[in-house]
């Protein structure tokens, strides 16, 4: 079975200076990829779900671990991730293309 192609990251509103005739605005600022389909790290965001409800209304949802062993080092660690995710935080999730 294939698995979906997926990555979910994590994105902030930056205030850019006015300049010469462009007034003050925000941009958009990716901090981190916190999960794809192709990451192998304990802390990525797992079992990733996206459902379309027939009202017209997306979806999606994902789990990731508070603390994790790493089994190389055979330590427990906090998940790193888990710090960016704040209030006012853009999370963005691209599905399948």
């Amino acid at each position: 079975m294939a698995k979906d192609k997926y990555e979910i990251s994590l994105w902030d509103d930056i205030f850019v200076s006015a300049s010469g005739d462009v007034p003050g605005h925000y941009e958009e600022q990716k901090i981190a990829v916190i999960g794809s389909n192709t990451m192998t790290t304990y802390c990525r965001a797992i079992e990733p779900k996206f459902t379309r409800n027939i009202n017209g209304k997306n979806t999606f949802t994902f789990k990731m671990f508070y603390t994790y062993h790493d089994e190389l080092t055979g330590e427990d660690y906090q998940n790193p991730f888990l710090n960016l995710l704040v209030n006012e935080r853009k999370v963005k999730v691209n599905w399948q293309d």
